[in-house]
């Protein structure tokens, strides 16, 4: 449902997930206030499979600003359908409410803070424009059985089979939150790498995959996992690349059997990249890429499959602009 209302000459809609941890149980019947008040129209999402209808539909209006209350996969649904919609003479700004169980973007696009009063400082007079930052997506084509798909962190290899294994791990405990995903993941990796277990119990099992890009590059072996991104830094603060140079797309790949793989995970993630053998690490920016692969593809938090018959097509997608409140 949909209530149409404008605010000093400015258009604001605002799009719900109730089912975001944060608004369950009527946890958004304050944010779902606050709109009303301040005349946001307000687009609740009651059927996922009916989010492209309704993206439409707001299009239609319009709108000067998109709030997007929810977590990372509310965002890349919100963000897939806008980045493939034509937006005429300009896109909407976008501000991303992270009432999500993971809010990975939120250290780089999203809001700061997920109070429903946030709503009262967005809708102030056009005249007095919040901060912003500007953030192309990483654009995905060619996944099985999907349209184009947008987002900001694409990952391949052990980077996805250990986030579905710590989500699986977090949900039974009870834990949330992109942090623990990470501190999981890693607390994970490093117990069964002393262990000494050379596949650190499947998690470091390399995935035969293809990756070129069309400046020359071309990896086709056996490798840990790539990861893609337009952010600078990730979960925990982390800053996973290095050597880059024009581009939106940050780009790391780890080869397989990694030498000295808990320090080098550190220079990944905090350290001296250049103390990085680069046989086993390579990083670099660029515009496009194609992979090649059989398996899982995550975005965002979400899982999809890939099928080496039909290469991915992955590259930068549009630039859009968000509110940095």
């Amino acid at each position: 449902m949909a209530h149409q209302a404008r605010r000093r000459n400015m258009t604001i809609v605002l799009i719900i997930n109730p089912f975001a941890r944060r608004n369950r149980n009527g946890a958004d019947a304050g944010l779902i206030r606050e709109a009303e008040n301040l005349g946001i129209a307000l687009y609740r999402i009651e059927d996922f499979a009916a989010l492209p209808e309704l993206v439409t539909r707001m299009m239609a209006e319009a709108p000067d600003m998109v709030i997007v209350s929810g977590g990372d996969g509310t965002a890349h649904a919100v963000i897939s359908l806008l980045g493939e919609h034509d937006p005429g003479e300009k896109r909407p700004l976008l501000a991303l409410l992270p009432h999500g169980t993971t809010n990975v973007t939120a250290l780089q696009v999203s809001l700061r803070k997920p109070d429903p009063r946030q709503l009262r400082r967005l809708a102030a007079p056009a005249g007095s424009r919040p901060p912003t930052c500007r953030k192309h997506t990483v654009r995905v084509a060619n996944l099985t059985d999907q349209p184009p798909l947008h987002g900001f962190i694409n990952a391949v290899g052990v980077i996805a089979s250990g986030t579905a294994r710590c989500q699986t791990n977090l949900n039974q405990s009870g834990w949330t939150g992109n942090f623990a995903v990470a501190l999981s993941m890693i607390n994970d990796l490093i117990k069964k790498v002393l262990s000494r277990d050379p596949e650190a119990g499947g998690l470091l099992t390399p995935v035969r995959m293809r990756l070129t890009t069309a400046d020359g590059r071309d990896y086709d072996e056996d490798t840990l996992t790539i990861l893609i991104s337009t952010l600078d830094r990730l979960v925990l603060g982390s800053s996973p690349f290095w050597n880059l140079a024009e581009g939106a797309l940050h780009v790391t790949r780890v080869s397989k059997n990694p030498p000295d793989f808990i320090t080098n995970l550190y220079r990944i993630l905090f350290g001296n990249k250049h103390k990085l053998p680069a046989s086993h690490f390579q990083s670099f920016s660029g515009d496009a890429l194609t992979l090649t692969l059989d398996g899982e593809v995550l975005i965002d938090g979400e899982f999809y499959t890939a099928s080496s018959q039909v290469p991915l097509e992955i590259s930068a997608g549009p630039e859009f602009e968000f509110v940095r409140l």
